[in-house]
């Protein structure tokens, strides 16, 4: 990585990416990886959490936001490991800077998901440790441990469960600049709602239950089936894509009734059926 940090070059890499490498000095490549390797790196680390190592330790000798540090963000996009994005950000999961199942994610506008008994640790990158930072949760978070540059969460166990589900938060105040996280702590709270369309065509409509909105659950897969179809035409389902949340299921006549099941996933549960 010393030679690949300090090389100038503009492409695109194996996955269809273009970046750009401005490149620094071989003699700072070569400090950033001695410190990542002799600090940050444990038995546990891969790619993921060796990008992350290197950028730590180029912002530990030279700053948050430095070229140096923004140059090993983008070096390793250009292997296809980590995304493009390289400023200030929340980053969750991973080995020893996160939950130790997975690897860890930088794409801090998305929604993660946590398992409402389970922990989540979340980081920030390109943040000094001399910083001034103020970790805040939602009222269904609670702390677990707490350090300048990470902090581990789980769901609040007190009050009853119903009460701690749902949307939830990790914001840090980075020298009074504010970075959140959106989280959905749980299974999926979902309903679904039919309006029909013609005499023979019905939407049938997924929404998020309690006023919860449906898009922020990290919902990842909707398994929609017809099924105890009846009448004198046989019902047909089609999908709208993107859209996971929306199906028409419409005849060629006008008698005709069905059953609809929906099998819905995040990761905490792979499959959460509804009926109507």
């Amino acid at each position: 990585m010393v030679l690949y940090f300090s090389r100038r070059d503009t492409a695109t890499n194996a996955v269809g990416n273009s970046f750009s490498i401005q490149g620094i000095r071989k003699d700072k490549a070569a400090r950033i990886v001695y410190r990542a390797e002799t600090v940050y790196f444990e038995s546990n680390t891969n790619f993921a959490l060796a990008r992350i190592a290197m950028i730590r330790a180029a912002s530990d000798i030279f700053e948050a936001n430095s070229e140096e540090a923004k140059t090993v963000c983008k070096a390793w996009y250009a292997v296809d490991v980590g995304g493009n994005e390289c400023s200030t950000r929340i980053i969750s999961g991973g080995g020893g800077f996160g939950d130790g199942t997975s690897d860890p994610t930088d794409q801090s506008s998305e929604v993660d998901v946590i398992c409402d008994r389970g922990n989540k640790t979340y980081g920030l990158l390109f943040v000094d440790t001399t910083a001034n930072v103020v970790w805040t949760v939602s009222s269904n978070l609670e702390k677990m441990n707490e350090t300048t540059l990470s902090l581990t969460v789980r769901g609040r166990l007190n009050g009853t469960l119903a009460n701690t589900l749902g949307h939830a938060y990790v914001i840090a105040i980075v020298d009074g600049v504010a970075y959140r996280q959106d989280i959905w702590l749980g299974e999926p709270q979902v309903s679904m709602r039919y309006v029909q369309h013609t005499p023979y065509q019905v939407y049938v409509h997924l929404e998020g239950a309690n006023g919860t909105d449906i898009t922020k659950q990290g919902i990842t897969n909707v398994d929609w089936q017809l099924v105890n179809p009846t009448g004198n035409c046989t019902p047909a389902l089609e999908l709208y894509n993107p859209n996971l949340f929306l199906a028409l299921v419409q005849g060629n006549c006008y008698n005709w009734a069905a059953q609809m099941q929906v099998g819905v996933s995040n990761n905490v549960v792979q499959h959460k059926l509804l009926e109507i």
